[in-house]
């Protein structure tokens, strides 16, 4: 018969489901169900009827059905929610509910050859009938129809002697044969959820992980390659092919990402690897041996704990090669690996140190103590994917005298989860040393042996154990029994061989991901735990958030719940891994963040580092927590995993507000949905400001959900967010607007990207975020070359350009290669542009920064003359007072300290209260202005009024909270300190310094305030800390490329060693900083540092008074050139000491006296105190 119902057919002669003609594989068992349902489509089909006709005389539990009726409804394009096709009578059964379209018979029957001789072997077909059509099977692809990248390992399978058998069989006996063979490798590989993608000519091409990914597609692409191995051994047999007839099949797998989609009306998949996967699998099959399975060694490295594996070199030299990015070495499959050997366990587990989980291993011993007088007891241990559940049994099994206590250990598999039993079964053969495929007289013999050991009869429940295990034993003696007598029985059974073995030793049984337990398993084990008080039995489980043990309430049962470790272990974790390879790295920090104390992400993502410290600047995301976390994010409903895709693409945090704009769904249902994204742990729930904000728990989680979008779909969200954002959540841009230029570059809207990039650029620089600045502008400029040349684009540019030299300069110190670089870079692009523009001026004030930062102060002077011939042009009062700012500055540092002033006084003069101060200021003029006036100020003799523009430039710096500015102004306030030799005033202003650029990363500043501070220990008897700390500093300041200063920071240096004796270092120091300042024209200090030469040559053993005497007059000549009579003064003073020793001191008073006179401040001040002093000393 054949019935036909929209595009399906059911076919019952030659057993075939067909979708729109083409032939699509079923699992035998749901063709019978979804056939048995169209039969009897005229009522409701209860369960135990479908027991009773398709599973005859066999114990089947209800989840076996159900996973039949849920593959059926897959196939026919139906799902649980809708039951279009076949619906669930509730507490009744199930009814197919659709009208036939055809009912017709079909007398045309192929049956599979009982031998190879059915057809004749001289038959001629066309070879083309041969070979079926490719074949894909059918899954209700809503996932993945627009497509997604999915983690998943790739099997190439491939019959190699097609041509031979074709000669010796005949065509349509070997397709027969083909049929079959389809049949059987998709039956074995559905087992584990295998994805037939082709099958052509003898080949096949088999995903694992999609189109629902799967945390161990590697175990099952190998189990089930291993099951294809022996199925076809066993079926050629069957068919009684001879050895040289028999099917030559060889298969490779190798493990990657591949693109995925359905294609049609959603009935078939169809995937493109990501580099190469899908090619190094079939590369693995082409090498392989006939008979062979070869595993790339990316695969090898997932399932060396599952099969034994021996480096492989093909016998033949393989024309065929990969592309040398693709190769890799190869692995040939040797056979299965207990679960249990001791090499599995050691190969399970990276053994970095164990912390952080010391209370749960107490509590687990001093739960064993209870258990061994007689308190029977269970443990649930709970924890997300990856925080240490099984590590915490290896611990406990570590600590355990094998002596004392049985430890037996079974596994819930994620593929074993509709299988009766399953969990049980593992147990069973791990307690009796049995392997799955052992011949029935070697289970007989060790179950027999295991009940006797037990000290049970074999005669009184090994038959009932021997039926799970597949041995037809005395069967006849179950054959009157009931499916529920035999399920009984079965559980007595077991429970008294943990009875009997807890009697002779307390027995351990763990179980591990209850979360995947079978109905049947979980329903056994909750019949034991009944049991459980007054035994010697723990039974020790651990199962993931959001399963619930039906024995959770009982009063013996304990929950762990394994929290993420913190900061200190988690740390201590990662440098196990990082210094097992005695390797250390950058990316520590990031490995912290990204893991959030889980840890086999700390260490998965540590062991990537490793891997890949060829490329060490990106932290990738290993294949592992790949797919372990795409397998969870498969697992959602539909609706939720595109709500979580969505959140993904809109960043780690979520407004509430952006995503009711965003996600298509009723406010309710959105809230609703949201709620069961924070119940499952994906997200969950901050408020920021009043408003509620939605987070990924990991950040994990936010990036391999956004990598399962494919780029177009990506682009559009991003797109539509950006939008969004723009239009509709104006208040959220204005505080981030980098959020909206991240949405516009990944929708590639690159002329809208550029322009948010250069807004969130400016707004950073104006909060004093130079580190985002920097950021934010190298984005910009990394699009800006990707749109068309115009003038808007140079415009565009030459801002971006400016905006990251301006905070390179504050950051790194306006000397670094860095800044000078970038405004260089920015002047060409400015000369592109027409004259005169406000960009123009900001170019011309960057180049003098970097000239006067580099003491190259002629360079400077005509820089700022520009500056200020440009800004005359323009006539606002913005651009003159920088201009008059930087021709002030270049004046001082050249030691023109009246011109200085001059200028400096119209910066005061145009200053506008109201005016607000543009982001591309990169310091206040009006701070610096009052600032250097100040210093001007007290060179040339008016120290009261200095302190107080210094105190003015403080107070507005403070005012103003903007940090390079404040920095500055402290600088220049503790020069003036110093200069007024005040040590406990300039080591308070250069603590506060050391602060404030240790938190903003000011380099240049750090260093300079290293010296400050330095200098002002030399008085506080920590002569020798300060010298450490002031050439620690100098070295600092001279490694960011600075070298206005340095001639004056020297000198501090000097005057530190001239104070501990060691006038010879001193004065080589003062040799250094005399050259600077002669080659640079930086004048400012140099009176000073002939004063301080000779102070130092008359403190020499045998002081050298002529030279001593000419270094006081050449400092007292430069200061009267330059009108700084304060270092007149000083000088002055200076030399009455040395003319004092000479017996010259009449001269004192004609030198002292009119210096003295002239000054009407300051006379508190310690350089007008020495100058009373001499004079009094007369």
């Amino acid at each position: 018969m054949i019935y036909g119902f929209e595009q399906y057919e059911l076919d019952t002669s030659l057993y075939e489901f067909r979708v729109g003609g083409v032939t699509v594989p079923l699992e035998p068992k749901v063709f019978d169900v979804l056939v048995y349902l169209v039969k009897h489509r005229e009522r409701v089909v209860t369960k135990e009827e479908f027991f009773e006709k398709l599973w005859p005389g066999q114990h089947i539990t209800e989840a076996t059905l159900n996973h039949a009726i849920m593959s059926a409804r897959k196939a026919t394009g139906d799902d649980g929610r809708n039951q279009r096709v076949i619906q669930t009578m509730r507490g009744r059964g199930y009814r197919f509910v659709l009208s036939l379209t055809s009912v017709h018979d079909d007398e045309t029957e192929l049956s599979a050859p009982s031998d190879t001789s059915l057809l004749p072997a001289d038959h001629t077909d066309d070879a083309e009938t041969l070979y079926p059509e490719p074949i894909a099977p059918v899954f209700p692809l809503t996932h993945v129809a627009a497509g997604e990248r999915k983690p998943v390992t790739v099997l190439s399978c491939a019959v190699t002697n097609i041509g031979d058998l074709m000669a010796e069989f005949g065509a349509d006996t070997v397709h027969v044969m083909l049929q079959q063979f389809f049949v059987l490798v998709e039956a074995e590989l559905q087992r584990y959820d295998g994805t037939i993608t082709h099958f052509l000519n003898g080949e096949l091409l088999v995903l694992f992980g999609a189109p629902v990914a799967h945390e161990d597609h590697a175990w099952r692409a190998i189990l089930g390659a291993l099951g294809v191995q022996h199925g076809l051994t066993k079926w050629s047999l069957d068919l009684g092919l001879p050895p040289a007839s028999a099917f030559a099949v060889r298969m490779g797998l190798h493990t990657g990402r591949v693109l995925v989609s359905s294609l049609g009306q959603g009935l078939r998949l169809t995937s493109t690897g990501i580099d190469g996967t899908t090619d190094v699998a079939i590369h693995c099959q082409r090498q392989a041996r006939m008979g062979d399975i070869v595993v790339s060694e990316p695969m090898s490295r997932l399932v060396r704990s599952v099969v034994q594996l021996e480096p492989y070199v093909p016998v033949q030299e393989i024309s065929e090669r990969l592309p040398e990015p693709l190769e890799v070495a190869l692995y040939r499959v040797v056979g299965r690996v207990s679960r249990y050997s001791e090499l599995s366990k050691r190969l399970e587990y990276t053994m970095t140190q164990y912390v952080g989980r010391q209370r749960e291993l107490s509590t687990l011993d001093a739960l064993l103590e209870q258990v061994q007088e007689g308190y029977g007891h269970v443990v649930g241990i709970v924890g997300e994917p990856g925080m240490g559940k099984s590590r915490l049994l290896y611990e406990f099994y570590q600590r355990l005298d094998l002596g004392k206590v049985l430890y037996i250990e079974g596994h819930c598999l994620s593929y074993g989860s509709t299988t009766p039993y399953f969990a049980v079964l593992d147990v069973l053969r791990q307690v009796w040393g049995l392997a799955e495929n052992d011949p029935p007289e070697v289970v007989i013999t060790n179950v027999r042996a295991g009940f006797e050991r037990a000290r049970m009869s074999p005669d009184e429940g090994a038959m009932y154990l021997l039926r799970l295990l597949g041995v037809p034993d005395g069967q006849e003696a179950l054959a009157q029994l009931s499916p529920d007598a035999i399920k009984a029985q079965t559980f007595a059974t077991l429970r008294q061989l943990c009875f009997e073995t807890s009697r002779q030793r307390p027995l351990i049984l763990a179980v591990e991901d209850l979360h995947w337990i079978d109905a049947t398993t979980e329903e056994f084990l909750a019949s034991l735990i009944e049991y459980l008080p007054g035994t010697r039995i723990m039974v020790l489980t651990t199962y993931r958030p959001g399963y619930r043990p039906p024995w959770f309430d009982k009063s013996y049962m304990t929950q762990m719940a394994l929290m993420q470790l913190t900061s200190n272990d988690s740390l201590q974790v990662v440098q196990a891994v990082l210094d097992q390879a005695n390797f250390e790295h950058l990316l520590t920090q990031e490995i912290l963040d990204k893991a959030a104390g889980n840890p086999l992400f700390l260490e998965e993502l540590a062991q990537a580092v490793v891997e890949h410290r060829e490329s060490p600047a990106t932290l990738l995301v290993p294949d592992s927590i790949q797919a372990l976390l795409t397998a969870r994010i498969d697992r959602l409903s539909e609706v939720e995993k595109q709500l979580l895709q969505t959140a993904a693409v809109i960043g780690r945090d979520m407004p509430l507000p952006l995503l009711l704009a965003i996600v298509d769904l009723p406010e309710e249902v959105l809230m609703e949905r949201l709620l069961a994204l924070q119940t499952a742990e994906f997200l969950h729930e901050k408020r920021d400001s009043n408003e509620r904000v939605y987070t990924f728990k990991h950040v994990l989680t936010q990036e391999v959900a956004y990598q399962t979008l494919i780029a177009n779909t990506r682009s559009q969200l991003h797109q539509r967010i950006a939008r969004v954002l723009e239009t509709e959540l104006a208040d959220t841009v204005a505080r981030q607007p980098e959020l909206l230029a991240h949405h516009y570059t990944r929708a590639g809207l690159l002329a809208e990207a550029v322009a948010a990039w250069q807004r969130a650029g400016e707004q950073a620089l104006s909060r004093s975020a130079y580190v985002e600045c920097l950021a934010h502008a190298a984005e910009g400029l990394a699009l800006i070359d990707q749109l068309p040349e115009s003038p808007e684009r140079l415009s565009q540019e030459l801002n971006l350009h400016l905006m990251r030299a301006s905070a390179l300069q504050i950051q790194h110190g306006f000397g670094g290669e860095e800044a000078a670089r970038a405004y260089h870079r920015a002047d060409a692009v400015c000369r592109q542009l027409p004259p005169e523009t406000p960009q123009h001026l900001a170019v011309l004030l960057g180049l003098w920064g970097v000239a006067i930062t580099r003491a190259q102060h002629q360079e400077a002077r005509r820089f700022s003359s520009q500056c200020l011939d440009l800004a005359q042009r323009f006539q606002r009062p913005g651009p003159l007072m920088r201009a008059h700012c930087a021709v002030g500055m270049t004046s001082f540092y050249m030691g023109d300290f009246s011109r200085c002033r001059e200028h400096l006084g119209v910066v005061n003069d145009l200053y506008d209260p109201s005016r607000q101060r543009s982001h591309s200021d990169i310091h206040d003029p009006v701070v610096f202005s009052l600032a250097n006036t100040g210093f001007a100020l007290w060179f040339q003799g008016y120290p009261d009024q200095a302190l107080v523009k210094s105190q003015e430039a403080l107070a507005r710096a403070r005012k103003l909270r903007h940090p390079f500015t404040l920095a500055a102004a402290l600088v220049h306030a503790a020069a003036l300190h110093q200069y007024r030799r005040e040590p406990s005033e300039v080591v308070a202003l250069a603590e506060e310094l050391l602060a404030m650029s240790r938190v903003k990363e000011f380099d240049f500043w750090y260093a300079a305030a290293q010296v400050f501070q330095g200098w002002g220990w030399l008085d506080a008897d920590r002569m020798a800390q300060g010298i450490e700390g002031i050439e620690q500093g100098l070295s600092a300041y001279r490694a960011t490329g600075t070298q206005l200063y340095l001639p004056y920071l020297l000198m501090l240096l000097a005057e530190g060693y001239g104070q501990t004796g060691h006038a010879e270092a001193a004065l080589s120091v003062l040799t250094e900083a005399l050259t600077l300042t002669e080659n640079s024209g930086e004048r400012w200090s140099a009176a000073e540092l002939y004063r301080q030469r000779g102070e130092l040559l008359c403190s020499l053993r045998e002081p050298e008074a002529e030279q001593a005497e000419s270094c006081y007059t050449q400092a007292i000549s430069i200061a009267r050139q330059q009108g700084a009579k304060t270092l007149e003064l000083r000088a002055t003073v200076s030399l009455g000491h040395l003319w004092r020793q000479q017996g010259k001191a009449v001269r004192i008073r004609d030198a002292l006296i009119p210096l003295y006179d002239w000054f009407d401040e300051g006379h508190a001040t310690a350089d007008l105190q020495d100058a009373k002093a001499a004079l009094d000393g007369v």
